[in-house]
């Protein structure tokens, strides 16, 4: 029996499509364990009765058991479970099972011989899984095991005895979420126009939850305006019950002292890296807390990133602030946290803090001056300050483990602070002044400390005795920065060295004996009179060493015993006029991986594929005589070139026809579509000497992945893909992942305030079957150069995506981060390589429908219209697209969306001369919609429309919106929904007038002039339609038609409601600015010219006339 789940369901179908094809394989005759976990609210429960109603008749029995965490709470529950799942599977009703052990035994010998599936929904313990499933080797070949859970670490428990496949379920795409929001607060898929920013906001709030977004949809539902922003408010402060409690359990199956780290976490670690928060929690709870960060982690409570920082869901987050809240939900000084910066600064200066507050973090929006008193505050752990200004600072809690203060304004810490337990400083851009503070007092705790861009710092002290367990030194960018105490060359502890930017520097230690030293970063120090030499001759002894940026200027010789760092798997040189010797032997960097060359006069290069064999990204920036660039090494992902004006062509041709080579895309694969603008692409590339720029190495991170970055706004001829534009699609089957693309960029520079070293961003957007599934961007330099960027990414970056036989992939690209008053970026051409099997499409094709077209329309339809709607059916408009919709911003960008879906359209269409409502055409694709424009079915026809008409304004609708789109895209306004119906009605007059001279001989369809007034209600050519026009006569009798001539069909001689309605209106208009008034109708009556101000004279008519009703109003 089928399982009921909600009615309304989005980006289901891809979650279970995911689940059932690549885990549980209905075909494969194994057993299957699949856990399907994730964070409260993001919709397991639901993603397993789907797929529990979709396979259950492919097996001998089915079971369903919801809930069996709270259910298995007592014996009696387990029972009971234990007997459910024996009636679902056995149809058993009565069979009683008397204990949990025999309804475990009982379970096992009823369901060995019989191929199950068998779903426990939200599980937490193990052994609530043991309860039916203890014996696994027994359970019959083919069946499959679904579990729901919020604790991944459950799952891997089970791994010891079976194997388990294991699908996170991730939350909504903003697409996909705004669907569903939309459905619950208006009972359809759009909205409103005017409610479009407050739906923005709740979906943002959100952040992808399912279950978020039905508890608000719901109660906002009928709602007024007002009140949805009311309750915005009240959301982001205090979160919704309902919400509070589904996300809060999985934090209350966390002890206390997980409980309070993770506050800890949501209030002031999240973002820090986890070996830091690691060292801070350590000192506070005096044991190593790895256990408990990995609780947090399998609960699915926090997660880490690819760069190892700790981060949560931002409503996971909330939850946290609202459990201290709780705390005292009045009393903000008995609270355990404090992070608003409306609550913090009162307890501060009164000095209302009290015993029981653990940290601060006090950021105002500006700066502001208060005066701190942080005197009663003996626990605090945490404090953490931003736009802070106080003349004085007395004191601070000694307790402190992390004090972070950017732009500290006095030069000193308090003289009464002992900072014996403080692990992180951090106080950028700040005032601070080493030597007179750190003199006095020892941070024998301290384990990093940042004090870059300090403007006050000449000299680092001797911190071997000050701190001598410091891990992490930054001093980037201290620009008075002029010594460091040689006990910092023999720091046992330290790891991270940053001396980046300090360009006075002048003296360094002469040793450097740092055994654990694993980044050193240091260049840009232009001052340098004592320490170098001395100090590269020891650079042997840095044998953990894996990140080196170094500065060879001032250098003669690099020593023989670099080739110790064996760790070595970044390294970047800049200033030197060769290619060191000491490094150009194949064992010297055997883990190398990426090589940067900077701001050098290196000529020619080694083999670089042969001595850096792991190499995966080369980099050269203002290598100004470098002529070639040698073979690159068969592993590398990314190469950068910039400022190499020597480089010659031949080089630059060479390296665009080896990458296909390199990752296995043959050069004479062609697209059995065609491409629709393709046209002959010279390899040859422009002036070397304006080249992009690449971005900032030392936070690179690559994957599979390749990047070629070149000057010139030439495609390769050898793609088989390319398009005018920031757009390309392509088709592709189920093992054709692996492809590459290249874009070309032209940047122009504007006026002389344009700076050359500003950064813009290039992002490229993968969508399979309309679904995001890859995003990927660049950092480049602006420059009055074209670019060519070219990107490869393999089949493994795709991981996790499941395919169809047949599979849509579209590619768009932007730019962003950049001035556009600075700058014009415009992407002139895309292309792609892959193995696609696009659907056959060729000229004939699109020929065929073209003619369709001008064969249905009439001969006087306007030719521009016609080209109009062929470029339409062809796709061969120029659109420079978004990933999202440029008028609405909402859903991913087509011609389809533009003309039918996208709440502008809707409301052109409705807000038109006939009110039409776009949703009766049933098109699934563009050509059917234009199929229902040239030959619309008669119940898209409303009362008194022809075909002709129809045809002609939906056309004009059409082409209106598009040129509405392409006008929000280069311009930073777009029209309303008003002024688009405005154009489109002006437009058709334009068109119309001489379409009905043409067609219709009976009218009289000129250009009107001023001061003229005359009503005219006359039979049309076919003598069953009545024509409506409006003329203007001045007091000389010259009059010239306006209007907009409607045919109204309506049997002759009947009333005419309506239609009499719309020139008393008009009339009353004209009556206003004294003109005189004539009615002339030799269809209804024969009536002589008359003043507005004469009495009425009708004869021959027995019943009142339009005219009466006119002149009645008018009076």
């Amino acid at each position: 029996m089928k399982l009921s789940v909600p009615k309304y369901l989005v980006g289901i179908d891809t979650r279970v499509n995911d689940v059932i094809n690549r885990c549980l394989d209905i075909k494969s005759n194994d057993v299957r364990i699949v856990g399907i976990f994730g964070i409260p609210g993001v919709g397991k429960t639901t993603i397993a009765k789907v797929i529990f109603n979709t396979i259950y008749y492919c097996f001998d029995g089915s079971s369903f058991l919801d809930n069996v965490s709270e259910k298995s709470r007592t014996n009696d529950g387990v029972i009971q479970l234990q007997e459910t799942l024996c009636y679902e599977i056995l149809g058993y009703q009565n069979l009683k099972v008397g204990s949990i052990s025999k309804g475990i035994n009982v379970t096992i010998e009823r369901l060995h011989h019989k191929r199950i599936l068998i779903v426990l929904d939200n599980v937490e313990k193990l052994d609530e899984i043991e309860f039916f499933l203890e014996n696994y080797d027994r359970i019959t070949s083919g069946s499959r095991i679904i579990i729901t859970t919020r604790d991944k670490h459950l799952l891997d428990t089970l791994t010891k005895n079976i194997h388990v496949m294991y699908y996170e379920v991730k939350e909504l795409n903003k697409h996909e979420a705004h669907k569903l929001f939309c459905q619950e607060a208006f009972g359809r898929n759009n909205f409103e126009e005017d409610y479009s920013e407050l739906v923005n906001q709740f979906i943002d709030y959100a952040k992808g939850l399912p279950l978020v977004l039905k508890i608000i949809g719901t109660d906002l539902y009928g709602r007024t305006k007002h009140e949805w922003k009311s309750a915005l408010d009240k959301y982001k402060r205090i979160p919704k019950g309902d919400i509070q409690k589904t996300l809060k359990i999985s934090y209350d199956g966390l002890d206390q002292t997980q409980q309070e780290i993770f506050l800890d976490i949501a209030y002031f670690l999240k973002g820090f890296r986890k070996d830091k928060v690691v060292d801070i929690l350590r000192s506070i709870n005096n044991h190593d807390p790895y256990y408990d960060i990995e609780r947090l982690i399998d609960k699915c409570l926090i997660i880490v990133t690819e760069d190892n920082k700790l981060s949560m869901h931002d409503l996971i987050q909330q939850m946290g602030w609202e459990i201290v809240r709780q705390e005292s939900p009045e009393v903000i000084e008995k609270r355990s946290r404090l992070l608003c910066y409306k609550d913090a600064p009162e307890i501060l200066i009164e000095n209302t803090g009290s015993n029981e507050i653990r940290g601060i973090t006090l950021c105002l929006p500006k700066p502001k001056k208060v005066k701190l008193n942080l005197g009663k505050m003996k626990i605090l752990k945490y404090l953490i300050v931003c736009n802070v200004i106080c003349e004085d600072l007395t004191s601070l809690p000694n307790g402190l483990r992390l004090l972070e203060w950017n732009e500290f304004p006095l030069s000193s810490l308090p003289s009464a602070f002992e900072p014996k337990n403080l692990v992180v400083l951090k106080m950028r851009q700040s005032h601070i002044k080493l030597d007179e503070h750190f003199e006095r007092c020892r941070f024998e705790t301290l384990i990093y400390m940042d004090l870059s861009y300090c403007k006050n710092i000449t000299k680092v002290p001797d911190l071997s005795l000050i701190a001598p367990n410091i891990k992490k030194l930054n001093l980037r960018s201290c620009i008075n920065l002029v010594e460091v105490n040689q006990s910092v060359g023999l720091l046992e502890e330290l790891k991270f060295w940053n001396l980046r930017g300090c360009q006075n520097l002048r003296i360094l230690p002469r040793n450097l004996k740092l055994k654990s030293l694993r980044k050193f970063y240091f260049f840009g120090c232009g001052s340098l009179e004592q320490g170098t030499e001395s100090m590269f001759s020891s650079i042997g002894y840095l044998t953990a060493l894996q990140r080196l940026s170094i500065s060879l200027k001032n250098v003669r010789e690099v020593p023989s015993s670099i080739s110790n760092l064996k760790n070595l798997i970044f390294l970047c040189m800049e200033d030197c006029d060769n290619f060191p010797k000491a490094m150009d032997t194949p064992d010297c960097f055997p883990k190398l991986e990426t090589l940067a060359i900077r701001n050098s006069n290196i000529t020619t290069l080694p083999e670089i594929n042969i001595i850096f064999q792991k190499l995966k990204m080369l980099y050269f920036q203002h290598c100004w005589n470098l002529r070639e660039i040698p073979m690159p090494p068969p592993h590398l992902k990314v190469l950068y070139i910039e400022g190499c004006g020597s480089l010659d062509s031949q080089s630059r041709r060479r390296l665009l026809s080896q990458v296909g080579e390199m990752f296995g895309l043959p050069q004479n694969m062609v697209c059995s579509r065609g491409s629709l603008h393709q046209d002959s692409v010279s390899e040859k590339c422009c002036d070397t000497s304006k080249m992009c720029s690449a971005s900032d190495l030392l936070n690179y991170e690559y994957g599979s992945q390749f990047n070629l970055v070149l000057p010139g706004a030439k495609i390769p001829k050898w793609l088989n893909h390319q398009s005018v534009g920031n757009s390309i699609s392509f088709s592709v089957g189920r093992e054709s992942l692996a492809f590459a693309f290249c874009v070309a960029l032209k940047v122009e520079l504007k006026g002389i305030g344009a700076n050359r070293f500003e950064n813009f961003i290039c992002s490229i957007y993968i969508f399979f079957n309309g679904y995001k599934k890859g995003f990927y961007s660049s950092k480049f330099f602006l420059d009055s150069s074209s670019i060519t960027w070219f990107h490869y990414r393999s089949n493994s970056s795709f991981d996790g995506i499941v395919l169809e036989d047949c599979n849509n992939v579209e590619l768009l690209f932007e730019v962003s981060d950049y001035d556009p008053k600075m700058a014009k970026l415009t992407i002139e051409r895309c292309g792609a390589h892959v193995a696609c099997i696009c659907p056959s499409r060729n000229p004939v094709v699109d020929k065929m429908a073209c003619v369709r077209i001008h064969e249905s329309l009439r001969v006087s339809f306007d030719e521009n219209l016609k080209i109009f709607l062929c470029r339409v059916v062809s796709q061969n408009l120029d659109r420079f697209s978004k990933i999202h919709c440029p008028l609405c911003e909402i859903a991913e960008d087509s011609l389809l969306h533009l003309f039918q879906c996208c709440p502008y359209a809707k409301g052109v269409w409705y807000g038109g001369r006939w009110g039409f409502r776009v949703e009766m055409i049933r098109a699934q694709t563009v050509m059917e919609f234009v199929e229902h424009i040239i030959d619309p079915p008669s119940e898209l026809l409303a009362e008194r429309i022809t075909k002709d008409e129809f045809t002609l304004y939906a056309v004009m609708a059409m082409k209106i919106l598009w040129m509405a789109q392409e006008e929000a895209l280069v311009s930073s306004t777009k029209p309303t929904i008003n002024q688009l119906v405005h154009r489109l009605n002006k437009q058709y007059d334009f068109y119309l007038r001489p379409l009905t001279k043409k067609l219709n001989r009976g009218s009289a369809w000129t250009k009107p002039l001023d001061q003229l007034v005359k009503l005219n209600f006359d039979a049309s050519c076919d003598q069953n339609n009545v024509g409506l026009a409006v003329v203007l006569k001045d007091q000389d009798g010259n009059g010239r038609v306006i209007g907009r001539g409607i045919n109204i069909n309506s049997k002759m001689g009947m009333p005419l409601a309506k239609e009499e309605h719309k020139l008393c209106l008009q009339a009353k208009f004209f009556f206003g600015f004294g003109f005189f008034f004539i009615w002339k109708s030799d269809f209804f009556f024969k009536l002589s010219p008359l003043c507005h101000e004469q009495k009425i004279h009708e004869p021959g008519c027995d019943q009142p006339s339009a005219l009466s009703r006119i002149c009645q109003m008018s009076d």
